[in-house]
Parts: C-alpha cells; sequence; structure tokens
C-alpha cells in the first residue's frame, strides 16, 4: 500500500511538474501568441475597415448609377408617352378623315341610286307608255288591215259579179 501510494504520488507529481512545464511554457508563448492574434486581429480590422469602405463606395456608385438610370428610363418614358400621343392624335385625325371621305362617298353613292333609280322609273314609264301606243298602234293597223282586207274582199267579190253582168 505504501508502494502503491508512493508510486501514486509520484505520478501526481510528474503529472503536476508535467502541467507545470506546459503552464511555464504557456505562459512564455502567451505573450508570442496574444501579439500574433492582436496583429491578426489589426489586420483582419483594416481588411474589415477597407471592405466596408469599398462596401460603401459601392454602394453609393450603384446608388447613382441606379438614379441615373431611373431618370433616363422616366425620359425615355416620357419621350415614348408623348410620341405615343402624338401618334394616337396624327391616326386619330387621319380616321376621322377617312371617316368623312367614306361618309362622303356613301352620300354621293344614295345620291346616284335615287338618281338612278328615278332615271329607270322614268324610263320604265317611257317604256310603258311607248309600249300602250305601239299595242294601241297596232290594233289600230289591224282595225285598218282588217278593213282594208274586208274591203279588197269585197272589192274583188263586187268587180266579179260586175264583170258577170256586162257578159
Amino acid at each position: 500500500m505504501i508502494h502503491q501510494a508512493t508510486v501514486k504520488a509520484r505520478t501526481l507529481q510528474d503529472i503536476i511538474q508535467q502541467i507545470q512545464a506546459e503552464h511555464k511554457t504557456s505562459q512564455e508563448r502567451y505573450p508570442q501568441d496574444m501579439r500574433a492574434r492582436e496583429e491578426i486581429l489589426a489586420q483582419l480590422s483594416q481588411e474589415l475597415a477597407h471592405q466596408q469602405a469599398r462596401h460603401q463606395q459601392l454602394l453609393a456608385r450603384y446608388d447613382r448609377a441606379l438614379n441615373t438610370l431611373a431618370r433616363r428610363g422616366k425620359q425615355k418614358e416620357e419621350g415614348l408617352r408623348s410620341t405615343l400621343a402624338a401618334l394616337q392624335e396624327e391616326w386619330a385625325k387621319k380616321i376621322a378623315g377617312r371617316d368623312a371621305e367614306i361618309a362622303e362617298l356613301q352620300s354621293n353613292m344614295l345620291a346616284k341610286e335615287t338618281e338612278r333609280q328615278g332615271e329607270l322609273d322614268r324610263l320604265a314609264k317611257q317604256f310603258a307608255e311607248e309600249r300602250f301606243q305601239l299595242e294601241k298602234s297596232k290594233e289600230e293597223v289591224e282595225w285598218k288591215l282588217k278593213d282594208h282586207k274586208e274591203v279588197s274582199e269585197r272589192q274583188l267579190a263586187g268587180p266579179s259579179e260586175g264583170n258577170s253582168i256586162y257578159r
């Protein structure tokens, strides 16, 4: 048991010495590690500041570009809107002019059609009248022909009877 206690005490002393040696080396390395980490931290802080400044510059640049694009877009839109309004007005005038021409042509066509219909009615009336006159003339000619035929037949029949008396 004493032996075990001695072994344990030695083991503990070895562990304590090892821990003290590690502690001593850690204390010696601590300032160096601390300086190295402070330097890394300083570098990282500088890099962060540099990147933040760059980021701010980029944001400002992008904001200016966005404002420029918005302004140009608005100008372009206004130009296109005014062009569109002018074209719409121009086409509205053209359409109104064409509509007026169409109305005038329709009016002229209606007047001509009315005139032609009147002419057709007049010609139909004239034709009917001429037909009536021709029918009337035909009947008169037929009556005259009939009368002449009868007279001719009587004359032909009458002188042959008269010739027979003179014989």
